[in-house]
């Protein structure tokens, strides 16, 4: 992807701080991490630097405004246990909304993003390897989709590989329909039902043998964009669903013009930095990485 680089003025950055104050009571360290609560939220926001208050409701604000991100810089990583930032990562995030429990099986809210060695099979998910991700928006097989898609940095990649993009939907959708093909092939995406298979880990049974298709519209007015490549050709490959020549032919002009890299913005996490995109309209991405310490939590939010 090209480096267009994000502008400044979605940059905000958590003021520096002498000390900082976590004070989380002994039941909030919990494995299964099913802690989401208001008196959570109100220990970090109380937590927060008084200066720093005011600039939660400028985030949420960006998250809406059409251009739809912003990166949070310098947030206190190093000035807490590991497992503080975890609970911090949670309770933070539930000041923009309701973090939601992104597995079946363990209910975490906040997902590692790490390479496993462990993870095998012909469903992973993006989290789970060193792999590109290509341009995709989170829980697309979801009846709907979290508005909020986070990304915070506890190691970046020392080599600076896993560069994140993103590419707003509205961009993509005005460079596709300037011409009759692509305003045809975008009444198909919205018109259509395309089959998207769960990763595997993100299924009841985690099981690879145990398949779980869903059937949804690529663009539609309630959500503006739902789509991971992968997730379609793989509910494909099982043999379970198919789609028509003209959905294939619409797939085709919809990857030409999201994957235009006039179109792509970049952003390099550090250590204690934090990515928000409005997950129903930003499309987002990362580049393959080496260091296998590379080490993200995600935590998706509905508001």
């Amino acid at each position: 992807y090209k480096s267009n680089l994000i502008e400044q003025n979605r940059i905000i950055t958590f003021p520096e701080t002498e000390g900082f104050e976590s004070n989380f009571p002994d039941n909030y360290y919990s494995a299964d991490e099913q802690i989401v609560s208001p008196e959570l939220s109100q220990l970090v926001f109380e937590s927060l630097p008084i200066n720093f208050g005011s600039k939660i409701r400028e985030i949420r604000e960006m998250m809406t405004d059409s251009v739809d991100y912003c990166v949070i810089k310098n947030l206190p990583i190093d000035k807490m246990s590991a497992e503080d930032f975890r609970l911090f990562v949670i309770g933070f995030s539930t000041l923009f909304g309701e973090p939601t429990k992104t597995d079946k099986k363990l209910g975490k809210v906040a997902w590692p993003i790490k390479p496993d060695p462990s993870a095998t099979g012909s469903n992973l998910t993006f989290s789970q390897h060193n792999g590109e991700a290509e341009l995709h928006t989170d829980t697309q097989y979801f009846d709907k989709p979290e508005n909020i898609a986070t990304l915070y940095c506890v190691n970046p990649d020392k080599n600076y590989g896993g560069v994140n993009s993103f590419v707003n939907i509205r961009h993509v959708e005005r460079n596709m329909r300037s011409t009759e093909d692509g305003e045809t092939s975008w009444k198909v995406l919205g018109d259509t039902l395309f089959p998207f298979r769960v990763p595997t880990v993100f299924t009841e049974s985690t099981n690879d043998k145990e398949i779980e298709i869903v059937y949804k519209p690529i663009v539609s007015p309630e959500i503006p964009v739902r789509y991971r490549k992968d997730t379609i050709q793989n509910a494909i490959r099982t043999g379970r669903a198919t789609i028509t020549n003209e959905q294939s032919s619409a797939l085709e002009q919809f990857e030409k013009a999201l994957n235009n890299p006039d179109l792509a913005l970049s952003s390099f996490l550090n250590r204690g930095d934090a990515l928000f995109v409005n997950n129903h309209t930003i499309f987002h991405a990362r580049t393959s990485f080496e260091d296998y310490n590379r080490f993200l939590y995600r935590v998706r939010i509905n508001n």
